[in-house]
């Protein structure tokens, strides 16, 4: 995981990764750290401003008074954004061999990992049968391949128009920014913004309603302006 969030109601929302090693994913996985609901590993936290526990965080299995966990499931969170509108934090997380995850991160909800994904291990055999299940969160939408996903984030400024409400997200291994067009919370299209420049490791809106991104190789800020 690597990213941190804090939110319109004085929260602090906080990825962390599994922690996992070892390649082979799924029910006879001994790394359960995700589903774990005792250990920090593959959880998004939630704390207050101050470090405090909120009281209405869930109140997990095996635990008897809400704890920092938030939800849990996932597998390395690494973009969380919070939706201009509705207030819902949207988190986007690697997969292995495919299954790049988007997510509405929501309270108590179990994401699935490593018992659930739509990607398959490093050595090719699969992890699940899919995504479905009782009491599992199913993923707003997949990416197989795999691109790596990394940092999100909401267009919000009105210059940008039409834009305005697309999520974008950036590529690790794909070299790539998407603007993703959202409908009933679902992406409907997508399309390429950047390709070809290096691996995109974050994006941002400023308060002047520009776009940064981050790109590695050489390390450099590009800017987008709606005009």
């Amino acid at each position: 995981g690597s990213r941190i969030l804090f939110d319109r109601k004085g929260h602090l929302f906080l990825g962390v990764g599994e922690g996992g090693s070892g390649t082979y994913a799924g029910p006879r996985s001994s790394n359960r750290n995700s589903q774990d609901t005792g250990l920090a590993w593959g959880k998004i936290h939630r704390l207050r401003e101050d470090g405090s526990i909120p009281q209405d965080n869930p109140v997990l299995a095996g635990g008897s008074v809400p704890g920092s966990i938030f939800a849990y499931g996932v597998r390395n969170p690494q973009g969380l954004a919070l939706h201009p509108v509705t207030g819902e934090i949207w988190e986007a997380e690697h997969g292995p061999r495919g299954g790049d995850e988007l997510n509405i991160i929501q309270s108590g909800e179990n994401y699935g990992w490593p018992n659930y994904s739509l990607g398959v291990n490093y050595d090719g055999t699969a992890i699940s049968q899919g995504h479905t299940a009782a009491g599992i969160a199913e993923p707003r939408y997949v990416w197989t391949p795999s691109i790596g996903v990394c940092g999100i984030a909401f267009i919000t400024a009105d210059g940008f128009k039409s834009w305005k409400g697309n999520l974008l997200a950036t590529g690790l291994a794909s070299q790539k920014l998407y603007r993703l067009v959202l409908e009933d919370n679902k992406v409907k299209q997508q399309t390429v913004l950047i390709e070809n420049s290096g691996r995109i490791r974050n994006v941002v809106q400023g308060t002047n309603g520009k776009i940064y991104v981050s790109l590695e190789g050489p390390g450099r800020i590009v800017e987008i302006s709606a005009q």
